[in-house]
């Protein structure tokens, strides 16, 4: 079936206006601003499964609603870390997260909510604080 130029230019159109956030996502990049040690949960009181040294490249998956932690993965380790101590690549430089959300014309970043027991039984059923995770359940 052959169909008229409009509606190829348009079908084009829509199908790369689709892809537009995803591709400005995937072009962004996030590093560690200075050495924060990685968390299990998006809190200081929660076990620490790591440490990130400044200038590392990490992964990340999302923040807290008011950009307080963020879901990272660093060197294959899942954890936390303060939004404050992440900067994102933005235009050939690098911006602290909450400039970067007032700046950006998309900026990518999901919302994410933390439920202990789906996070740590994926990514820390393994490690020794494992078994106390019902202590660590109403930390906030």
């Amino acid at each position: 079936m052959k169909f008229p130029a409009e509606v190829k230019q348009i079908l084009l159109a829509s199908v790369l206006a689709a892809a537009y956030p995803m591709v400005v996502h995937a072009a962004v990049m996030e590093y560690s601003k200075t050495d924060v040690v990685l968390r299990s949960g998006p809190n200081d009181r929660f076990p620490a499964v790591g440490m990130v040294m400044a200038g590392s490249r990490v992964h990340m998956s999302g923040c807290t609603r008011e950009y307080g932690w963020c879901d990272v993965t660093v060197s294959g380790r899942s954890g936390w870390m303060p939004a404050a101590d992440i900067d994102v690549e933005y235009n050939h430089q690098r911006l602290p997260i909450s400039r970067y959300i007032r700046i950006a014309e998309r900026p990518g970043i999901a919302v994410v909510s933390f439920d202990i027991d789906t996070y740590w039984s994926r990514n820390y059923a393994q490690l020794y604080f494992y078994t106390e995770i019902g202590i660590w359940r109403n930390i906030h």
